[in-house]
């Protein structure tokens, strides 16, 4: 069954079952960061589910083509170019 329930994820997203649940995971903790970007790649690793922070690294990697670090330096960094405010980067996200 669990073989079924796999290969029918992966024809509907392109997604094994762990994959599907890691990116959710990876999702969330971009939501996180967004909606506080004072928490530390660890917290969001903890927060989103993982259990370390290497297989957060990896996952998020994996899906985003770059470290979680990396991604919120970006984010942190558009917005002081753009000149917007922190606590707002729902729309820099994309």
């Amino acid at each position: 069954a669990g073989t079924a329930l796999n290969h029918a994820l992966l024809i509907a997203t392109g997604l094994n079952f762990s994959q599907l649940i890691n990116k959710y995971r990876v999702n969330h903790a971009r939501e996180l960061f967004l909606a506080d970007n004072d928490l530390k790649v660890c917290e969001l690793a903890d927060l989103s589910g993982f259990h370390s922070s290497v297989s957060f690294n990896m996952a998020f990697k994996l899906f985003y083509k770059v470290t979680p670090g990396v991604w919120c330096k970006e984010i942190r960094d558009k917005a002081a170019i753009e000149g917007k405010d922190l606590s707002n980067l729902q729309e820099l996200a994309l």
